[in-house]
């Protein structure tokens, strides 16, 4: 079915269905710190219209739009362009996924994270499971 859902408050569990289902994430945010709901939705390989709040722009990449907070023509005018052209959202829901992937999933931080103990150990850090990285 086509049209926007106005789902309202959710589970968290029932607003990842809703991000996997969309054609698009749209985050109409003013104030933001590093939105975790852009995350999701690139988990999910949903691409993504955000306003530039901060955070956002470093997050998407070339993942979707990113449109200037506070004007609703541009963030309309995005929303419409992902619309039309269903062949850049799926580009920018492959992209989406494999920035996620490269950057932010959980395995890529455990690697940093003990790549930075064994070098300020000095030293083989073990994971949980017993290998040593």
């Amino acid at each position: 079915e086509k049209g926007v859902l106005w789902a309202g408050e959710a589970t968290p569990a029932r607003a990842m269905e809703y991000i996997y289902a969309a054609d698009c994430l749209a985050l109409a945010s003013r104030s933001e710190a590093m939105p975790r709901v852009v995350l999701e939705a690139m988990a999910l390989a949903t691409p993504v219209v955000s306003t530039a709040v901060p955070g956002a722009g470093e997050l998407v990449g070339q993942a979707g739009w990113i449109v200037p907070a506070d004007d609703p023509g541009a963030l309309a005018w995005a929303l419409t362009d992902v619309a039309r052209r269903p062949g850049l959202a799926r580009k920018w829901a492959r992209e989406a996924r494999r920035r996620y992937e490269a950057r932010y999933a959980r395995r890529h931080y455990e690697r940093r994270w003990l790549e930075v103990a064994a070098a300020l150990a000095g030293t083989v850090v073990e994971r949980r499971g017993g290998h040593a990285e």
